[in-house]
Parts: structure tokens; sequence; C-alpha cells
């Protein structure tokens, strides 16, 4: 949410909103990938990269077939706009190290899934270590009789 807030190409939408169709509504082709399109999409907190590209792909795609002249351009500068904070600084590196106006879409899924995979495994290897603290600190230590 903050990444869209941030956008300013989508700020039409938060201070007009999206418009709800009337439940008897029929929609054309053109005009049901017009109504995807306005409901925007990030990157949701368990959701992984390859789902996130290709639910993205998946709207780019409908939107191209009705003849919408979309640039793989515009599709990279989404998908980052639109990513966690947690990829905040893989964000930073790739626009400080690509021209993201010639970084095709397959290069930065690829890219994302390999930062993808090492903050999965990291995550892991905290919890691991937060467990073995835990399991530490609440060992039981066996019981010596005491002598009176």
């Amino acid at each position: 949410m903050e990444n869209f807030l941030r956008s300013k190409e989508y700020w039409h939408i938060v201070e007009v909103g999206v418009a709800e169709l009337a439940a008897c509504t029929t929609l054309t082709n053109q005009q049901r990938t017009n109504v995807e399109g306005q409901k925007l999409k990030d990157l949701k907190t368990g959701e992984s990269i390859l789902e996130y590209i290709s639910s993205t792909m998946t709207i780019a795609n409908k939107r191209q077939i009705n003849e919408e002249k979309l640039e793989d351009v515009t599709i990279v500068e989404k998908i980052l706009q639109s990513l966690t904070t947690k990829f905040n600084y893989v964000i930073c590196v790739i626009k400080e190290s690509k021209e993201i106006d010639t970084l095709s879409i397959d290069e930065l899924q690829s890219s994302l899934l390999v930062h993808e995979k090492k903050i999965v495994q990291q995550d892991k290897e905290e919890k691991a270590l937060q467990d073995l603290q835990l399991s530490l600190l609440y060992k039981k230590k066996p019981c010596k009789p005491t002598l009176h």
C-alpha cells in the first residue's frame, strides 16, 4: 500500500476511487480488461515472487490482447513499485546496477527469485537460531538431591 500511495500515476484512483459495477452489468472484453487494470495488485505478504509476476503478466497479457500497448519497461516498473519493503534493498541494487529501460521481465524475475530465495533461507536460519536459544534458555537441569 505504501508503494501504491507513492506512485503518482495512480493518484487519480486514490482521489476518485474505483467505481463498482452493478450486479447485472455485462462487459465487453475491453471493458473487463480496463476494470482489471484499475484493480491494482501489489505483492502481498506471504505471496511468492513467482505467483506475483505470474498474475501481473496475466493482467498485462489480457490488456495486450485488447490491443493496449504495454512495453516491458512499464511492466518492470510496475513490478518494482509493487514489491514489499523486504525487497527495498533489491530494488535499489537493480535500479543502480542496470538500466531499467533495457531490463527484461525475465531478467527481473530471475533476479527477484534469487533474492527471494536468500530472504527465505535467512528467515529459516533466524527462526532456527531463535528456537535453539529458547530451547537452551528453558532447558531443565537435572535435579540433584540435597543433603540435610
